[in-house]
């Protein structure tokens, strides 16, 4: 299991501008094992917007 710095670090370096599209959380998701609610919750820590949400929510 990734630790929560090294997820930090992964979702910092797939960032653009501060932020993140949402395809490329699922594809993070799926890559390491990290639930998408945990990783929803690290981005909001980090203030990185999500865009192009797949929902239309962000």
């Amino acid at each position: 299991m990734l630790s929560e710095e090294k997820i930090k670090d992964i979702i910092k370096a797939e960032t653009n501008n501060n932020q993140i599209t949402c395809g490329k959380l699922h594809d993070l998701s799926a890559q390491h094992g990290i639930s998408l609610g945990d990783l929803g919750k690290i981005v909001d820590e980090l203030n990185i917007k999500i865009t192009r949400c797949e929902l239309g929510c962000f």
